[in-house]
């Protein structure tokens, strides 16, 4: 794992944001935190802005709270792009990200507000794991 994330490290100015939270949501999976690694995607992230999409936000955000690796300038990213696009999508996205938040008992109270008022507007849409996710 070590050579594939030194690797990744000197590509990811190339990576696309689904390779970026992809590579590290698989880390999360695995349970193996690679400091280097979150620290290059977390600096990635502000590049990317204007252009992810809700399940990458979601997935980023995810795993560095999986790995309890805490990046105030990645979560603040996450929050702003997240806010940009949270009327258009609801369930396991939203979920994840309210979760990852609550994993560092940190959150934007702007943000976790829309949140809210997003889920209580839209719960008929929420599969059962999603709000089991958001309760938790």
């Amino acid at each position: 794992m070590e050579a594939i994330g030194a690797h990744s490290i000197d590509k990811m100015s190339q990576f696309r944001n689904q390779e970026l939270a992809n590579l590290v949501w698989a880390y999360a999976t695995l349970m193996t935190l690679d400091r280097p690694l979150m620290a290059a995607a977390a600096a990635q992230v502000p590049r990317l802005q204007g252009t992810q999409q809700m399940r990458d936000l979601a997935n980023l955000s995810w795993a560095f709270a999986r790995l309890q690796h805490y990046d105030a300038e990645l979560l603040d990213a996450v929050a702003v792009a997240a806010h940009r696009c949270v009327y258009g999508e609801v369930g396991q996205e939203l979920s994840s990200i309210l979760w990852s938040f609550a994993s560092f008992v940190v959150a934007p109270r702007d943000i976790v507000s829309d949140f809210c008022e997003t889920l209580v507007q839209r719960i008929d849409e929420f599969r059962p794991q999603s709000l089991m996710m958001t309760a938790w």
